[in-house]
């Protein structure tokens, strides 16, 4: 029935909820799907939705970051995801100070995407082979019983390395 569909919760202050037979004051609400004409966007994701629809190839549907940064993003969050925030940070960081980090960026935002070299490539994977070799596993699974897949830190991580 739309947006005022009984199932949904009470719409009249003094009715109750067709799913839970609660009140109005107590019905939590709940979960539907709801058909619309035209994609509706929530406000407060708005700006990460664009980023992500800007990234996007129009013709293939594919990222359009070059494969060794997609390497790179999958090494740190293998490592955020096995508790090295660390190494994660090293990886994105090695060797590099804050102005030439600054000036990256702001060539990255006048280019659109960063090209990065062979061997800033092959430093990335080293630092992620000797982390993982350290560790006693490939990443993913590094540890596994000592060490909580996703910890708030971790999560916090990931999406700061998302956001950025």
């Amino acid at each position: 029935d739309g947006l005022y569909d009984p199932a949904l919760g009470p719409i009249d202050p003094h009715g109750s909820c067709a799913t839970c037979r609660l009140s109005a004051l107590h019905c939590p609400g709940h979960f539907g799907h709801i058909d619309l004409n035209v994609a509706v966007y929530n406000p407060l994701t708005f700006t990460t939705v664009l980023r992500l629809l800007r990234a996007e190839c129009l013709h293939c549907g594919r990222f359009k970051l070059a494969s060794e940064r997609v390497a790179a993003f999958a090494t740190r969050l293998r490592l955020i995801r096995a508790g090295d925030l660390e190494g994660a940070a090293a990886v994105s960081t090695a060797g590099v100070s804050k102005s030439v980090r600054g000036e990256l960026r702001e060539m990255e935002e006048e280019a659109g995407e960063m090209d990065v070299d062979d061997d800033e490539a092959a430093r990335v994977a080293e630092i992620a082979r000797a982390r993982f070799r350290r560790d006693g596993g490939d990443g993913a699974e590094a540890n596994a019983s000592s060490r909580p897949r996703w910890t708030a830190h971790a999560m916090a991580e990931a999406r700061d390395l998302v956001r950025d």
